[in-house]
């Protein structure tokens, strides 16, 4: 009996170690995954806001063009919720609601986008640029915010010239304004990519203990709300699973003792290789295999500051000339399918360099040494590599790709 006690204490004991492990591993998750969606939203906002086309078609009015390219594409193609576009005097100029079930009144929506709003027409008359750098390409605000009842995020942009031949006085840009529900099928989507079991928001703490959660905060540091879910519990799993070992303990305790062991380290192998995992996800693009945008900063940095004297680095970045024409004209799976051909192109040509996906059809590729050297006519041989038409299903499909690239010999000083 003693045995068997000192046994099932010490299942128990490792078992809940295990679930808290488990639990705060689930909960920096969250964390990090709200954080990129605040990023991820202003992101979007960027390949229609920073664009000479749209400053042109909000300054005369053209709302035919702002429904189609700044309200219901940033639905159709990134999931967005509401869209606003303000004058330079922050007055709404046109409004986007794709929830047909729920459209926000004027003054809920001005409630949670106007302190954004002149927190960023105030920066832009400063002309504060604080933050912007080639990954980010205009300032923006964003933040944690109620639109009438229900929690989002809200994104605030403002419309710029991508070739600066558009003269604008500062502070007099529109903006434009993007809004996420925190409460809607968000939570649902997350849940099923990360694989949290009843994912949904609460602006209430749980008491539950069988309930894990996150609070949300705001730029301010109050807390916006809570993001709550029913926790893998992999040790109440395993504890459930050898219980029956110990009730035959007295006749086979050794045995008893081997299954539990067992277990035990099968379960802890799954949540290493699902951890293992979920690291390679939040670093990489699930569509390419590529490295994401945080991914390839991170590394960028770490393999400059590693430059020794002299050394010569150079940094393409390639886009793709006409790909919302192709997903327009042959639907977005045979554009998804045109960015992970045009990405195995890439790879094929340089296998060894540090590449990622940054965008849509933005890629950026680091090379160093004597790739470095050779980066004008390895940008020619990419350039001439990704001519060739792509043939998708019954699709011919020729695109124009680009690529430039930066050359900078690093060295102590300039890393300073």
């Amino acid at each position: 009996m003693l045995l068997c006690g000192l046994l099932f204490l010490s299942l128990s004991w490792a078992a809940a170690r295990s679930d808290e492990v488990a639990v705060a591993r689930q909960r920096d998750l969250v964390t990090l995954t709200v954080a990129k969606l605040k990023a991820g939203i202003a992101h979007d906002q960027e390949s229609a806001t920073v664009w000479d086309d749209a400053v042109k078609n909000t300054q005369s009015g053209n709302l035919e063009w702002i429904k189609t390219n700044l309200g219901s594409w940033m639905h159709s193609y990134f999931g967005h919720d509401a869209a606003l576009v303000l004058r330079s005097n922050l007055t709404p100029l046109y409004r986007f609601t794709a929830d047909a079930e729920y459209s926000p009144s004027t003054d809920d929506l001005r409630k949670a986008y106007l302190p954004l709003a002149k927190t960023l027409h105030a920066r832009l008359v400063a002309e504060d640029s604080e933050g912007t750098n080639d990954r980010i390409l205009s300032i923006g605000e964003a933040d944690l915010s109620y639109v009438g009842f229900r929690p989002a995020i809200v994104s605030v942009k403002p419309i710029v010239s991508d070739t600066g031949d558009i003269n604008q006085a500062p502070g007099e840009e529109m903006l434009h304004v993007a809004i996420r529900y925190l409460d809607g099928d968000l939570p649902a989507e997350i849940g099923k990519e990360y694989e949290f079991t009843e994912l949904e928001f609460t602006a209430n703490a749980p008491q539950q203990r069988t309930i894990a959660f996150v609070p949300l905060r705001a730029k301010d540091g109050k807390i916006f709300g809570y993001f709550r879910w029913k926790p893998f519990r992999p040790g109440h799993h395993v504890l459930a699973a050898t219980s029956p070992a110990l009730l035959l303990a007295f006749v086979a305790l050794f045995a008893g003792g081997s299954l539990a062991g067992g277990a035990i380290w099968r379960r802890s192998e799954r949540l290493a290789a699902s951890r293992a995992e979920l690291k390679h996800q939040a670093s990489h693009d699930g569509l390419t295999g590529l490295a994401n945008r945080a991914y390839f900063s991170e590394q960028l940095d770490r393999k400059l500051a590693d430059v020794s004297a002299g050394g010569l680095s150079c940094v393409l970045f390639v886009d793709l000339d006409r790909f919302k024409a192709v997903n327009d004209t042959f639907g977005h799976p045979v554009g998804d399918k045109l960015i992970g051909l045009a990405a195995a192109r890439m790879r094929e040509l340089l296998p060894e360099a540090l590449m990622a996906r940054i965008g849509g059809d933005e890629f950026t590729i680091l090379l160093q040494g004597d790739e470095a050297k050779n980066a004008a006519t390895l940008a020619d041989k990419l350039v001439q590599s990704l001519k060739t038409p792509f043939e998708i299903g019954t699709a011919h499909i020729a695109t124009i790709w680009r690529a430039h690239g930066r050359i900078a010999a690093q060295s102590q000083k300039a890393r300073k």
